[in-house]
């Protein structure tokens, strides 16, 4: 899995939800893009703490619109201003697998009903099912509202996925 950072919150209004990010982003400079593939998000993963300065907004599955960021802050008073501001559920949760580092929050029309980081993230995925959420999916399928507060340019997800499959240099074990 590597890492993973995200909100997911039960609404199926996209608009509403990008409406309530901007809110908190207020006295930022920040450039919104819509319609983007996964591809197109630029590599900006991940800071340590802070506000996000890169975020994705997709509808994912029905009735869930899933946020991508990039910190492992646990942005408390974001997930409770969304879940009151929409009178909805807001799930957070991020993993890093190499520090074995698991959290999960949920709240509920601004209120925590449940935060702890003692679960696996296998036990994540499932806990959450209940809520009807299904945290993994496709992310090429789904078009994404791009949030980006840091400076234009730099490397996309598409650029390292194709350094990766086609590299043009041999690896230095490589002698033949």
């Amino acid at each position: 899995m590597g890492t993973w950072t995200a909100f997911y919150v039960q609404t199926s209004d996209v608009k509403k939800v990008e409406k309530t990010l901007t809110q908190l982003l207020k006295g930022s400079t920040f450039r919104v893009k819509h319609q983007q593939g996964y591809t197109n998000w630029p590599s900006k993963w991940t800071q340590e703490e802070g506000i996000p300065e890169f975020m994705a907004i997709g509808k994912g599955q029905e009735d869930w619109v899933t946020i991508k960021h990039n910190t492992f802050d646990k942005l408390e008073h974001w997930a409770a201003f969304i879940s009151e501001e929409l009178a909805t559920t807001v799930i957070v949760s991020f993993a890093h697998s190499v520090s074995g580092l698991h959290y999960l929050a949920i709240h509920q029309s601004g209120r925590l009903i449940k935060e702890t980081g003692e679960l696996l993230m296998n036990d994540i995925i499932g806990y959450v099912r209940q809520y009807g959420l299904q945290m993994e999916f496709d992310y090429s399928e789904t078009r994404w509202t791009t949030i980006d507060l840091g400076p234009e340019g730099g490397e996309t997800v598409g650029d390292l996925e194709q350094k990766i499959l086609n590299p043009t240099a041999k690896p230095w074990w490589k002698f033949w």
